[in-house]
């Protein structure tokens, strides 16, 4: 059943995510372009890393909330894990000396942006795409095998 869940909700917002992606890039060119600003095309190699990235790591967080609410049971806890993830780790990077700082390219939100826009800016949360991609199925891998074993356990 967890499973299914998974696949379900992957799935939909995978297709939601690149729809949605797309959609605000065309939109925003289309904008700016009405004030004579160049932009760039959909063709162009950054543009499509970027676009394609975004849309491909919608699923991640859904995923992760999803497994979360199985561990702990709560939905207001697993909203509350998830938004603490994507927002606490850009937060406090400035706050914390370079050594701490290098843990934090470990954090899921920082390996979901080193596949999208880690080429844009120059940061400390940002790691190689590979690295990135590495760091993003770890997580996925920890937080959906946490929540199986905690529902066989529970189940059994």
């Amino acid at each position: 059943m967890l499973l299914a869940k998974i696949l379900l909700v992957s799935g939909i917002t995978l297709v939601l995510g690149v729809i949605t992606t797309v959609s605000m890039f065309l939109v925003g060119q289309a904008v700016l372009e009405s004030y004579g600003i160049s932009v760039a095309g959909l063709g162009d190699a950054d543009v499509q890393r970027l676009v394609i990235g975004l849309g491909v790591a919608t699923p991640l967080f859904p995923v992760v909330g999803i497994a979360l609410g199985v561990i702990l049971r709560s939905t207001a806890g697993a909203i509350t894990a998830v938004m603490g993830m994507l927002w606490l780790p850009q937060i406090f990077v400035e706050l914390l000396p370079s050594g701490p700082q290098a843990l934090l390219r470990l954090a899921p939100q920082s390996g979901a942006d080193s596949l999208t826009v880690a080429h844009l800016a120059e940061s400390p949360l940002y790691s190689d795409p590979a690295v990135g991609a590495a760091i993003v199925a770890v997580w996925l891998a920890v937080f959906v095998g946490a929540a199986f074993l905690v529902l066989k356990r529970r189940d059994a």
